[in-house]
């Protein structure tokens, strides 16, 4: 068994899907398969993470992935699956690209655009699986900007400034 100390919970297993082996894993807010670079997941089996070896994974839809493995074809072990708790490696999990996790750090720092300039400051964030927004205060009216990476160009923690290359047209859309 593996110490659960040098791994991240990925989510949980929450059924079997078709006949061909493949376990349906609901990925927790935030986890994505394009995260994941592991040969092994580690399931939470009677108080201790047991690893088992991928054979393949594939996305299902937005939170849930489907994944069959090399050593999980009796049923007694399919059925202790079931419901586990689901664990990868650290190591083996993507997180060397800048993206933060809790959104709500930039709540209060001042949004900026490279064509626009500033556009006011950022007062909440709305969490929507796989589409989060920032609400930024934009000259007293409402402005939802899609926290989406593509869009973020940097983000200045000693100044709290998020500088965004917003598509053309999406600021002013409500003026």
């Amino acid at each position: 068994m593996i110490d659960k100390g040098i791994c991240t919970n990925i989510g949980r297993c929450v059924k079997l899907h078709g006949v061909k082996g493949e376990f349906v894993i609901r990925l927790n807010p935030g986890v994505y398969i394009e995260d994941i670079d592991s040969e092994f997941m580690h399931f939470e089996i009677d108080g201790g993470l047991v690893p088992f070896r991928i054979k393949t994974i594939r996305s299902k839809n937005d939170t849930d992935i489907l994944v069959s493995f090399f050593d999980a074809e009796n049923e007694n072990t399919a059925e202790r699956m079931i419901t586990s708790d689901v664990f990868v490696e650290n190591d083996d999990l993507d997180t060397d690209n800048e993206t933060v996790d809790d959104l709500s750090m930039f709540t209060g720092w001042i949004a900026r655009d490279v064509n626009h300039g500033e556009l006011g400051k950022i007062v909440d964030v709305i969490e929507i699986t796989n589409n989060p927004l920032f609400v930024i205060d934009h000259e007293g009216s409402e402005l939802m900007i899609p926290a989406n990476d593509d869009m973020i160009v940097e983000f200045d923690e000693e100044n709290k400034v998020l500088l965004f290359n917003l598509p053309e047209g999406l600021v002013g859309v409500n003026e």
